[in-house]
């Protein structure tokens, strides 16, 4: 039996969860709730994110449930303040909450709608595109960027957080994360992406990123 079923056989409670998606910050902190629905089999965990004043500056909120016989982790929204961002809150709650799925919970993937900054800011912390046409419009969008500067067809990478380490010389944009921006700029829309944590090579480079 799993960690994540004994949370539903009350071997634990929402203590543990809560404490878990605790945000661990030298500045910031936060306020979490978790309901564990027993009977659903359904754990939500909602929080804010709070400032040095104990002003509310973000939110979160997670939803851990079953989908096709696994353990499934519902990233259904983050948000942060324009003043409070790059400053590692997102990227703390993140950390935590995915060495917690691997090393107690065992959650098979993580999966989310992204927008907004979403699609070419989750690659670089794991996450693959989840639709063919997304992927097939980035690798073009890519194939053009390198053809219109070096006049060579490259050998584009078909994993997301691959294709997010692409870089140019220099002090220009990355290449592939510009080719993701001009994708999701074009679409306009949410875009499914999911994060493999039972893939060796997304856990090899959530390792080497110092994610895990």
């Amino acid at each position: 039996m799993t960690r994540i079923d004994l949370l539903f056989a009350g071997d634990s409670n929402e203590a543990e969860l809560n404490g878990a998606f605790t945000l661990q910050h030298p500045r910031y902190s936060s306020r979490v709730e978790c309901t564990i629905d027993r009977e659903g089999r359904v754990i939500f965990i909602r929080g804010r994110f709070l400032g040095a004043e104990g002003q509310e500056i973000g939110m979160f909120s997670r939803r851990l449930s079953r989908s096709g016989g696994r353990w499934v982790a519902f990233h259904e929204r983050i948000y942060v303040e324009k003043p409070f961002r790059r400053q590692g809150i997102a990227s703390a709650h993140y950390r935590a909450a995915i060495r917690y799925y691997i090393h107690r919970l065992n959650v098979a993937y993580v999966a989310m709608q992204a927008d907004d900054l979403g699609p070419f800011v989750w690659p670089a912390f794991g996450f693959e595109f989840s639709e063919d046409e997304d992927r097939e419009a980035i690798r073009e969008e890519l194939t053009r960027l390198f053809l219109a500067e070096t006049g060579v067809i490259p050998d584009v990478p078909n994993r997301g957080f691959l294709v997010a380490l692409l870089s140019r010389s220099g002090s220009e944009p990355d290449i592939g994360l510009e080719a993701i921006k001009v994708v999701a700029d074009r679409l306009k829309a949410t875009m499914p992406m999911v994060l493999n944590l039972g893939d060796p090579l997304t856990l090899l480079y959530l390792r080497e990123a110092g994610i895990l």
